[in-house]
């Protein structure tokens, strides 16, 4: 008996070294996490635009260029562009060249205004680090942005029906998203990714974007339900992108969020 004891007392040590270990790599990463999250947001970026190409230096606040994000971080570095009319919805990956400096490409058009976010994004969190206006937006012209008043669209054969509840803001708000294809329900979101979807949204004034992620991510299920708090009373721009038959489907949608009473 005593034989047979100690391999397996030396086995159940190992397990316990390897999980502690696991655990503490694990902790290391969300501190790491935490520390660039910190240092991004406390940064101050630079932008430059010209044509289609957009580029960013990424400093601290003595203006020197932060070099000290690992590869990981900086791969998970995105720009994102809307125009006045909201009519223009574009993203890019970064592409990182050194000296904190990245780059990136949208199909921006001369003479329009627009904005541009710099966030970053992985499957556990997304975040706004920077925007920035390429010139400066009408003020005495109010551009006309009509609310959507049918909440069912179709893309490429997929329908989508958005359904909330009165919207406030600085309030949680929940927004699902029910789905139908002309296929009969043959394909499915894409089980590779972790999230079936995500939401872009941006205020009127295009000052502020909430990336938002699923409370639920069921890959079964074709109802999907978002959480969020809409931060100040006004008409935000909504475009939710859906991963679906191999494909990146995009419903934009013109919503209000309300003044608490």
């Amino acid at each position: 008996m005593r034989n047979f004891l100690i391999p397996f007392m030396t086995i159940l040590l190992l397990c316990v070294v390897l999980i502690y270990y696991q655990m503490g790599e694990a902790d290391e990463t969300i501190g790491a996490s935490k520390q660039s999250e910190q240092l991004l947001k406390e940064s101050d970026v630079v932008w430059s635009v010209e044509g289609e190409k957009v580029s960013i230096i990424i400093q601290d606040k003595k203006h020197h260029p932060i070099t000290s994000l690992g590869e990981g971080e900086r791969e998970k570095l995105n720009i994102l562009a809307v125009n006045e009319e909201f009519s223009f919805f574009q993203h890019d990956k970064l592409t990182y060249y050194g000296e904190g400096v990245f780059e990136g490409k949208l199909s921006l058009k001369e003479g329009e205004n627009y904005s541009l976010f710099l966030y970053l994004v992985d499957d556990e969190q997304a975040y706004t680090i920077s925007s920035y206006q390429t010139s400066t937006l009408k003020q005495e012209k109010v551009v006309s942005i009509q609310l959507d008043t049918l909440l069912n669209k179709k893309v490429d054969g997929l329908e989508a029906a958005l359904t909330f509840k009165p919207l406030f803001e600085q309030e949680p708000s929940t927004l699902t998203f029910s789905f139908q294809d002309d296929n009969g329900g043959k394909y499915k979101f894409n089980p590779l990714v972790k999230h079936k979807g995500m939401l872009f949204i941006v205020n009127q004034a295009m000052t502020k974007l909430l990336i938002v992620y699923p409370i639920n991510d069921d890959q079964s299920e074709k109802t999907i339900e978002f959480y969020t708090i809409f931060p100040s009373a006004g008409i935000y721009k909504l475009w939710g992108e859906f991963q679906w038959d191999g494909k990146t489907k995009v419903f934009p949608y013109v919503i209000e969020a309300l003044k608490k009473e």
